[in-house]
């Protein structure tokens, strides 16, 4: 079939593909969990792709918090957005957020998860990439933190959930 873009070359194993719609971020993120919704899943993660610091793990810790009743789950970022999102049906309401790209996104999207009463839970705060001097400050980090050491820091588990 047809791939948008040509990712067929870049994400080969992955099993399909469906074109963005809409022009605002939180817009296309609701409707690509609304597509999974009518594939028949029930709970999503969507990641950004800017943020290396991420792990497996914090998508394991995602899916977990989901699992255990959590409406929305959020991994924050230093600059006061965040790196992933997971959601259910009833913290779609997350993506109605405003400050897209802006420093104050965590707190408006904090404000939607407190004003609807959704269950939420914070993942270890990450660094993204935005800038030149924010790759700049991540490639120089990696000769001193290596995958091992970052599992080392907590004994081999993933960190703890956070959150209200």
């Amino acid at each position: 079939g047809l791939i948008p873009g040509g990712l067929e070359a870049f994400f080969s194993k992955a099993a399909m593909y469906f074109p963005q719609r809409e022009d605002n971020l939180g817009d296309r993120m609701k409707n690509a969990c609304l597509h999974c919704h009518d594939l028949g899943f029930a709970r999503y993660i969507v990641i950004g792709c800017d943020c290396p610091e991420r792990t497996g793990d914090d998508i394991l810790q995602a899916s977990l918090a989901l699992r255990q009743g959590c409406n929305v789950v959020l991994g924050p970022v230093r600059d006061g957005g965040y790196h992933l999102a997971g959601v259910d049906m009833r913290g779609l309401e997350i993506f109605k957020a405003t400050a897209w790209g802006a420093a104050a996104l965590m707190q408006e999207t904090v404000a939607i998860v407190h004003k609807r009463r959704l269950k939420f839970s914070l993942l270890q705060m990450r660094n993204d990439i935005d800038t030149v001097k924010d790759y700049r400050r991540w490639k120089s980090r990696q000769g001193t933190m290596t995958p091992r050491r970052r599992c080392r820091r907590n004994n081999g588990r993933p960190p703890p959930l956070r959150g209200g």
